[in-house]
């Protein structure tokens, strides 16, 4: 008994005494027929269930020791149970397990007062005064009904025992069973601390929702407590067969509609672990007799433990099931296959995957996660979308429902349309669905990047780098651990030796491959962000790509190679992918020693004092601001008189060749207007500190800068080794790792800006 059920056992029984204690005082009351048996053989409209407890052998359980609630469905519920199950005319029709499963299910441990079943979450009774214990989220009760151990078909599979169909199977594995069915109990305190309404709970139900009652799963108590000396009676208005988990409803079929493909695509990463305490209480093991051994099954790569009626963050404690159910979509077969077809298989008309047999584990992993979800999923879900396994928002098609069932563990919704996961329709897609891009996909998973490329209203250009080119340079290899862990390995151009790459630099280098942006081809370079904070530079009269400086061939090497893309053919929602024949690479000088490259004009900032010298930095920027620099040539520098300006006067020339804030480039991706220089204005106060501005109009291959009538006063032309210089400062703090990134942009000019 967990503590939980420990402090609630505690206080019912405390208060039922107490209360029986006033009673005893006087006289036995009239209607307290004794215990929970007798007290409901005892009452009117309760026959039916009666002959349940006795056929059962519940009569004398319930009627000894224990304290239990008992809901107990009245005879008009029985009428309509029979009405739809016409193979049972009364309950002695009724087989007998099924008819035990019938009775152990409406018969909750412990026994709940209206109240009680009103007040409770996974820390205790609430209490309004505390804000992390306030609401009833319990809403689940543990019944009596408890599933026998389960054997599952397995056979070994690269060193894992992996269940399979009997036909193909070699060995069985039994799990043991660590749980009792839980039934839901809905009550408007619980409806609105879960945002969830009527047509929700009516959705799954069949049945009307009406405020101020309570409702035991799909039936409507419709009696007050009734009371007896070990617990307590309610009457429900319906019989409640026992919910499913998502596993027993993944078995089941509805109309000649089958999910058991689905089912076999899920069970594939099944683990089991072996339980040699459970083992050991088997009858006949301490004896030395041969038993089954007994293992725990988990799944603890997907969202939940399918079979399992435990539920929340520890699925080795029942403490949290009274809180948190889960959510599947379950596609058919027909809708299975449709999408391996559609999209998955070459049969796409695509280069992808030759059949569904040969996918890769992490492909699996995906479709089963896209339709698994960390909470229930209602019709406001359906409508406005729900975050499945993967993370992504899905919008279900009402039409496509052909099955809803809330189940033990989960709610579920069987469709006709499977759910196409993003990895699929994003960029990211061929990486997954072309075996061509294997090791690249592997990186990805190592990295855990998907999430960011994947995401939807983006419009990225995403670079990947093919195995066949990986290969050759050996820029990145897969050391398989076992089925489904790996690391991974560079060889170091530079080193000539392996080196072991590590999740943050290897993150690093994948996002230096993904574009913000589609190159639009018409200025002569164009400059795209990408999403480690560097830039993809695109040459469009060479559909020549590279990071802005020359790339490398391999991982570290020295020897140049040129990275022409080509575009992947599949749609995609959220921007292009493109296969390269390389990584790219990044600046990595920063604007110090960048400037030290322009004599004239960095001998003028040491001389107005605007060099720290010991530390090599420029005293008059900040860390984190962008900067475009505008350097005058020397000779334009020196066509001034600098030596009759003081050095404030200096420091105020040379600042006003500073544009902090932002990187403009010659693209023509920035916007017009003025910006703000790190020349401080004369129109600045001692409370109020203003900068010069220039004000810019970037256009297309260049960059003019305008006076106040917006006339050119100098234009600035793309020109190699001239403009776009771009310089960075690492942004690691640890100093054995680095992660460089832009944050300026040199432009070289023949003249001096002066203010006027």
């Amino acid at each position: 008994m967990n503590k939980v059920t420990a402090i609630i056992f505690i206080i019912s029984i405390t208060t039922f005494f107490s209360c029986r204690k006033e009673i005893d005082k006087y006289q036995r009351p009239d209607w307290l027929k004794g215990k929970l048996y007798s007290q409901i053989e005892s009452t009117p409209d309760l026959d039916s269930f009666t002959v349940c407890l006795k056929i059962s052998g519940f009569d004398s359980i319930i009627n000894s020791s224990g304290s239990f609630t008992v809901f107990a469905p009245d005879n008009e519920a029985f009428i309509e149970y029979f009405s739809k199950n016409p193979l049972f005319k009364r309950v002695s029709d009724i087989p007998k397990k099924e008819l035990t499963d019938l009775v152990k299910y409406h018969i909750v441990q412990n026994a709940w007062t209206e109240n009680q079943l009103q007040q409770l979450d996974i820390y205790g009774w609430i209490d309004p005064k505390d804000p992390n214990n306030d609401q009833p989220r319990g809403y689940k009760r543990q019944t009596l009904m408890y599933e026998q151990n389960k054997k599952y078909w397995v056979k070994d599979i690269k060193g894992l025992a992996t269940i399979v169909d009997s036909t193909q199977s070699n060995d069985y594995r039994t799990v043991f069973s660590s749980s009792r069915k839980y039934v839901p109990i809905f009550f408007d305190a619980f409806m609105k601390s879960a945002e969830i309404e009527a047509p929700d709970y009516e959705y799954y139900f069949n049945k009307s929702y009406e405020p101020g009652n309570i409702y035991f799963a799909g039936a409507q108590v419709i009696s007050q407590e009734i009371f007896a000396e070990n617990g307590i009676v309610y009457q429900v208005d319906k019989v409640v067969e026992p919910l499913l988990n998502g596993e027993e409803l993944l078995s089941s079929s509805q109309s000649g509609n089958s999910y058991s493909d689905y089912l076999s695509l899920l069970h594939y990463f099944g683990t089991f672990t072996y339980n040699s305490s459970e083992t050991q209480k088997l009858p006949g093991y301490a004896d030395g007799l041969v038993v089954d051994l007994l293992y725990d099954l988990h799944y603890p790569n997907l969202v939940f433990d399918v079979q399992s009626e435990l539920t929340g963050p520890g699925v080795t404690s029942s403490i949290y099931t009274i809180r948190y159910q889960y959510g599947l979509v379950a596609p058919t077969n027909d809708a299975l296959q449709k999408l391996y077809d559609d999209v998955v298989t070459s049969k796409s008309g695509y280069p992808h995957w030759g059949s569904a047999s040969v996918l890769p584990d992490n492909v699996k992993l995906i479709i089963v996660g896209s339709h698994m979800s960390l909470d229930p999923v209602y019709p406001a879900n359906i409508n406005k979308g729900f975050v499945n396994g993967e993370k992504d928002i899905v919008l279900l098609d009402p039409s496509s429902v052909i099955q809803k069932s809330y189940g033990s563990n989960c709610t579920f919704i069987g469709v006709k349309q499977a759910i196409i996961p993003r990895a699929f329709s994003s960029v990211t897609g061929p990486v997954y669905l072309r075996p061509g891009f294997s090791v690249f996909r592997q990186a990805m998973e190592y990295t855990n990047i998907l999430s960011a490329v994947k995401k939807k209203n983006a419009n990225y250009s995403f670079f990947v780098v093919p195995d066949d080119v990986i290969s050759l340079d050996s820029s990145l290899i897969v050391l398989t651990i076992n089925e489904r862990q790996f690391s991974l390995q560079s060889y170091s151009q530079s080193e000539l030796k392996m080196i072991k790459r590590t999740t943050n630099d290897l993150t690093i280098q994948l996002l230096n491959q993904v574009g913000t942006r589609i190159p639009t081809g018409i200025p002569k370079k164009e400059f795209i962000p990408n999403l480690n904070g560097n830039f993809i530079v695109y040459e469009s009269d060479k559909n020549l790509v590279s990071g802005g400086t020359s790339s490398k061939f391999g991982y570290l090497g020295d020897s140049m190679i040129e990275i022409h893309p080509t575009v992947l053919a599949e749609p995609t929602d959220n921007g292009k992918c493109y296969s390269v024949n390389g990584w790219f690479s990044f600046p990595q000088s920063d604007l110090y020693s960048t400037l030290q490259g322009y004599l004239v004009f960095f001998n003028l900032l040491k001389k107005a004092g605007l060099v720290d010298q010991v530390f090599y930095k420029l005293n008059f920027i900040s860390p984190g601001e962008f900067y475009t620099v505008i350097v005058p040539s020397d000779s334009a520098l020196q066509s001034i008189n600098t030596n009759a300006l003081t050095t404030a006067e200096l420091a105020q020339l040379l600042k006003y060749h500073f544009i902090k804030g932002s990187l403009i480039f010659t693209d023509g991706s920035a916007i017009s207007g003025n910006y703000e220089t790190l020349r401080i204005d004369e129109t600045s106060t001692l409370y109020n500190s203003k900068y010069s501005t220039l004000n810019i109009r970037p256009g297309i291959d260049k960059i003019d800068i305008l006076d106040q009538n917006d006339s050119i006063l100098y234009s600035i032309k793309e020109s190699d080794n001239l403009t776009n210089l771009m310089t960075a400062v690492d942004i690691d703090n640890n100093p054995s790792t680095v992660n460089f990134v832009i944050n300026a942009v040199v432009h070289k000019i023949n003249t001096v800006l002066l203010k006027k």
